[in-house]
């Protein structure tokens, strides 16, 4: 039930911005980014302290917040550069929503299942970003093991994921979601551990996100003739969701919850709304946050706004 109400959790705030903007067109409309800036691509809002474009004035200066506009579709999609470490090209992840109260952002990956590997998920977040404790490990195949490392320049990998896929003298590529993902049939799944914080030269650290398979069975050939090895992460609970609605298919864009904090301290006062906070939940790092019976933007000016008076805005007005 837990991983359900994730879900929808992740789906409201998706539609905050929406739903706010439908409100009483005489309330105040919050302010999200900086004087001048762009703060939208296609359907996604862009929250300052992220922004989009060359202007330095619509970002802050730190690896992982200025995005990217792709205007080459018909609807224009926010994307976050991040890089394919060992595999030697530039990847991009499509930013579906970006939470500043939670300080956290969706964004989605492209899953081949009917291919072996991982779907370029060796991946070096930017310093910002890190994977959400709220995602999950999940691997479809059989008699094979997943292992989900982190790292980052200097220190030894640590394992924040895995599980073991079994199957049985029956079980193949076409009933393996027959029974689940509980570890038999073909499919595991399992928690993510939330990788630390470390910074270097004033900027959280890069880590770089990697994923190893081993195979187990007696007959190893036998066992990836008949299913392929695939492993990805995804928002805890949306693979219920997903094995619900379309099983037959063998392309899905998963959702992935990032957590991101910001490289500094609160001495500055970094904070740039009145009634907001500044607070240090790790070293080297900060978020703001709106004090209570305020909501908005704290990284801007006049961004914090209080609920009662948006209340009576509305309801008087």
């Amino acid at each position: 039930m837990a991983s359900v109400v994730m879900i929808v959790v992740v789906l409201l705030f998706l539609l905050a911005a929406g739903a706010a903007a439908a409100a009483d067109p005489m309330s105040p409309t919050p302010r999200i980014g900086m004087p001048g800036c762009e703060t939208s691509c296609g359907d996604a809002e862009v929250p300052y302290p992220f922004g989009i474009g060359p202007d330095p004035g619509c970002f802050l200066h730190q690896p992982g917040f200025n995005l990217t506009c792709d205007r080459t579709h018909d609807t224009p999609r926010l994307l976050l550069p991040v890089s394919g470490a060992g595999v030697g090209k530039d990847l991009y992840l499509r930013v579906e929503g970006i939470d500043i109260e939670s300080s956290m952002m969706v964004v989605f990956h492209t899953v081949h299942l009917s291919t072996t590997g991982s779907d370029d998920l060796i991946l070096r977040l930017r310093g910002a970003f890190r994977l959400s404790s709220r995602n999950e490990l999940v691997l479809t195949g059989c008699n094979v093991q997943s292992t989900l490392l982190g790292k980052m320049k200097g220190n030894a990998t640590a394992t924040v994921s895995g599980c073991f896929s079994f199957c049985g003298a029956s079980d193949s590529a076409a009933t393996r979601f027959s029974r689940g993902c509980s570890g038999s049939g073909g499919c595991c799944r399992s928690p993510i551990a939330r990788y630390y914080y470390q910074v270097e030269d004033g900027l959280a650290a890069e880590v770089w996100y990697d994923v190893k398979l081993s195979w187990f069975g007696r007959d190893v050939s036998a066992d990836k003739a008949r299913a392929p090895a695939h492993a990805f992460v995804a928002l805890e609970g949306w693979f219920d969701y997903w094995l619900s609605n379309s099983t037959n298919a063998t392309t899905l864009d998963a959702p992935v919850l990032l957590d991101y904090y910001l490289s500094g301290d609160c001495a500055n006062n970094p904070c740039k709304s009145n009634h907001s906070d500044c607070s240090t939940p790790s070293g080297g790092t900060y978020i703001c946050e709106c004090k209570s019976g305020y909501e908005g933007n704290p990284y801007v000016p006049d961004g914090c706004q209080g609920k009662l008076q948006q209340y009576f805005n509305q309801k008087y007005k």
